[in-house]
């Protein structure tokens, strides 16, 4: 599978627009805003204890509504790349998600 694309940008900044005018294109899936990939991590780019991360999970509202799978054997990177890979469900050669928070921290995990 491809990496992931990424729309980022600062809150109400037309972003929401964006995805879904891209998402509109056959080829390509942005199912929406994914902060809860990057929420945790610090201002260095630090990834959280994984077992807060799955404590975080448990109650963050957009992680809840988009019914991923949470494997617990798996590292903080492997844990979010997999939750992208899920969310291509048609295996489309392009797919992303939306990060309006510490969104210069992704390089590290792609």
């Amino acid at each position: 599978m491809k990496d992931p694309v990424f729309l980022v940008g600062a809150h109400r900044s037309g972003t929401t627009l964006l995805r879904l005018m891209i998402d509109s294109h056959p080829q390509i899936h942005f199912p929406g805003e994914s902060e809860f990939i990057t929420q945790l991590m610090t201002d260095d780019c630090k990834t959280p204890n994984i077992d807060d991360y799955h404590n975080f999970l448990q109650f963050n509202r957009i992680f809840l509504d988009r019914n991923l799978t949470l494997d617990n054997n798996l590292s903080f990177t492997d844990l979010v790349n997999d939750f992208l890979a899920q969310e291509n469900t048609q295996n489309l050669p392009i797919y992303g998600t939306t990060i309006h928070v510490n969104f210069a921290c992704l390089a590290k995990l792609w």
